[in-house]
């Protein structure tokens, strides 16, 4: 722009402009907390419009991240998830849906013009003499007719919508209303989960491989394999919801600036470890690019969930069990009632689900993942072969049973990128911090989906909420409320403007 003034010849200059400090919307909210389900509807819609530019790849002002760190900060997990359901639930109807041409006043005199004429056609062929019509003629005209019935479901849809509800003042009736109409199902409310072991031992034949390969379908054939060995769990917002919120909501608090949240994103395990007394556990993640490193966790993560034998400690490992200073209750609830293996695998296989069904939403972060995959792929199949074994718990039995002192990489080189007996030895020390393991595994994959929520395309994120939604999107519009987001400008909202004379 600036060589085409100059081209031109025209007399110009340059200013530096302040934008506003804050929307009215968001400097509404600094000083407002959750007292209703209207006022969560109304929350959901303000954030909404602030945040929807970070689809387009817009930047958010130092102040809007302020106020929306300050105020999700101060509420609790079950308000929080259900702002960001309602906040996809617009995005899908926006994005999806002719939500905005329905709503606007020449959507709603086209639409009652419709009505009109259906009521119109259906009374004029009430009143006509039908004498020499036939009966089959007849009955099908009334039941085109019944467009007039779908017409008014559609309408109640209407008034019973967020849009309607969050907007009107029905007495009494209101809050009944609001409650009702955020708590119906917005998304699938599963997760998806997949097992490197399943796929190993369910995989089709090599011969079968290697002709899909040959004609290009490949991808096609892992589809088909993903979608027969696949399942879905439960997700449930009072544990594994809270506890994500609980560890994203710590790591905001020390997040002061937009520096910091951007540094806090990068992390992918080495936050957690870093406080890990047991320098073999704490410097697991340091050797290996993200992919081995995720694809190691999630073999080590099965290893655990399977290996019932507990470790005998030494006294010098015994000083290495306490991994940080954490381990106390955290509002309220003790730390033993919460189900850590439940949730570490859970999104163990929740990673490796979208690694190989949704390679979409990890492909910002996943490199050299189908080298990785298939090294280790043909190393566990070759060792399952080798001893005969044909279930998961006999292949995690078989594996931590097999000797593995010396790092395979010293063995190897760079010839395989296969991270079989890495997670075997990474396992071996998990091991040793015993019922604190599960606990330290958890953070952990926290850490690993954060970071790749946050990596995740924008646009990417946009489409899932019509494919029933996913956890990834979840996390990340929390990470992005919470402060811990990259589509924040660090600079004060000053720009450039150019004023052209005549």
């Amino acid at each position: 722009m600036y060589s085409s003034i100059r081209r031109a010849h025209l007399p110009a200059q340059t200013r530096n402009i302040r934008r506003p400090e804050i929307s009215e919307n968001m400097e509404y909210l600094e000083d407002q907390t959750v007292k209703d389900s209207r006022a969560i509807l109304r929350f959901a819609f303000e954030f909404f419009d602030t945040f929807k530019g970070l689809i387009a790849r817009l930047l958010l002002s130092p102040q809007e991240r302020h106020v929306s760190q300050g105020f999700f900060l101060n509420l609790n997990s079950k308000d929080v998830i259900q702002i960001i359901e309602i906040e996809l639930s617009i995005l899908y109807e926006v994005l999806h849906t002719k939500v905005q041409v329905v709503r606007c006043k020449t959507g709603y005199i086209f639409r009652s013009f419709s009505f009109g004429c259906i009521l119109g056609a259906f009374f004029s062929f009430f009143f006509v003499k039908k004498h020499s019509f036939r009966m089959f003629d007849i009955r099908l005209s009334y039941d085109h007719l019944g467009a007039m019935v779908l017409d008014f479901i559609s309408l109640i849809f209407v008034i019973l919508s967020d849009w309607t509800v969050r907007g009107q003042h029905w007495g009494k009736w209101a809050e009944y209303i609001a409650s009702k109409v955020i708590n119906r199902r917005r998304w699938s409310g599963s997760v998806s989960q997949y097992n490197f072991f399943t796929y190993c031992l369910n995989d089709y034949p090599e011969w079968i491989n290697k002709l899909a390969e040959a004609l290009r379908l490949r991808s096609i054939l892992e589809a088909i394999n993903g979608m027969r060995h696949r399942s879905s769990e439960e997700f449930r917002k009072d544990r594994e919801w809270d506890f994500i919120f609980k560890e994203l909501r710590k790591k905001s608090q020390t997040a002061k600036t937009v520096a910091e949240g951007k540094r806090i994103c990068l992390q992918r395990g080495d936050g957690i470890l870093s406080k890990c007394k047991n320098e073999n556990v704490r410097r697991s993640n340091q050797d290996f690019e993200h992919t081995e490193s995720l694809l190691m966790w999630h073999i080590a993560t099965e290893l655990c969930d399977e290996d019932k034998a507990e470790v005998e400690l030494c006294d010098e490992d015994k000083a290495k069990v306490e991994f940080c200073d954490e381990d106390k209750a955290e509002d309220g609830r003790s730390s033993e009632n919460i189900d850590y293996k439940a949730i570490c695998k859970l999104r163990s296989d929740y990673m490796f689900y979208l690694l190989m069904i949704q390679p979409t939403m990890m492909a910002p972060v996943s490199g050299d993942w189908k080298l990785v995959f298939q090294d280790t792929c043909a190393e566990t199949k070759r060792f399952l072969s080798e001893h005969s074994v044909s279930t998961t718990g006999e292949a995690c039995k078989r594996i931590c049973a097999a000797e593995a002192e010396i790092k395979p990489r010293a063995l190897k080189g760079g010839e395989s990128k296969s991270v079989l007996f890495d997670a075997r030895i990474l396992n071996g020390e998990l091991q040793k911090l015993k019922g604190k393991r599960w606990k330290l595994m958890s953070k952990v994959w926290v850490e690993f989906m954060s970071h790749a929520a946050i990596n995740c395309r924008a646009n990417v994120h946009a489409q899932q909420p019509s494919n029933g939604g996913e956890l990834l999107t979840f996390v990340w519009l929390l990470m992005n409320h919470l402060g811990l987001g990259t589509q924040v400008s660090e600079d004060e909202a000053v720009r450039l403007k150019f004023v052209v004379g005549k």
